[in-house]
């Protein structure tokens, strides 16, 4: 165990793994605990007409199971030089609470292919459909991660442009897989970042990530 957390913390400073470590938690309840919740209700379809005029295409699940590793190591760039860098991660847990009152107050779904195809890609897309039914879809939790990842690396002028480039290249696609594998529809994007931005602001406005150095800085002297 003790090697693990030394080759952890080769990648991810100390300080830095109770934030990434309560991001991914905070995902999971509100997820479940919203799809839990709703369970009975009524779920409103809020797809347009382009939305049934947009293309299944199968190969775009590639890109969405990949939105997992970006978020990961985009979160541990953002997080990786002092405490003071993990505001993007608070207001990525914000970003959280307003999608669980959202998920309870506004249960959504959508219509999904009945068949999703033959062949790898295809498969892919249909376990996707069987382990995530398609609810608590607005805003997208896919498109909020992938949106704060790129965010949070957008002022760190310790990260070079190219590497900023490939995360917002990423984002676009993974907006871009939700629809095309018909995860979401289109008004979930702009809502996922609406949300991330507001999160964002009110984690900077707070200053929670001085805030959270002031605590680690605490910690350091009780030690």
């Amino acid at each position: 165990m003790r090697k693990l957390i030394d080759w952890l913390e080769k990648w991810v400073p100390r300080y830095a793994m109770m934030p990434v470590v309560i991001c991914f938690l905070l995902n999971c309840v509100v997820y479940v605990g919203a799809k839990m919740l709703t369970a009975g209700a009524y779920h409103y379809d809020l797809s347009l007409p382009l939305d049934h005029q947009l293309p299944y295409v199968p190969f775009f699940v590639v890109i969405y199971v990949l939105a997992y590793v970006s978020w990961a190591v985009g979160f541990v760039l953002v997080s990786r030089e002092k405490p003071e860098d993990c505001e993007p991660l608070f207001g990525e847990m914000i970003s959280k609470l307003f999608c669980f009152v959202i998920f309870v107050l506004l249960p959504t779904t959508l219509e999904r292919p009945a068949d999703t195809g033959s062949g790898f890609f295809g498969w892919g897309v249909g376990v996707i459909y069987f382990f995530d039914p398609p609810t608590a879809l607005f805003p997208s939790i896919h498109c909020i991660e992938s949106w704060v990842a790129w965010r949070g690396l957008f002022g760190r002028k310790t990260v070079s442009r190219a590497v900023k480039a490939a995360f917002l290249a990423m984002a676009l696609l993974v907006f871009l897989s939700t629809l095309l594998i018909k995860q979401h529809v289109l008004v979930d994007i702009p809502a996922a970042i609406a949300v991330s931005e507001i999160s964002l602001f009110i984690s900077k406005k707070l200053r929670l990530g001085q805030r959270y150095a002031a605590y680690c800085r605490g910690r350091e002297v009780r030690a």
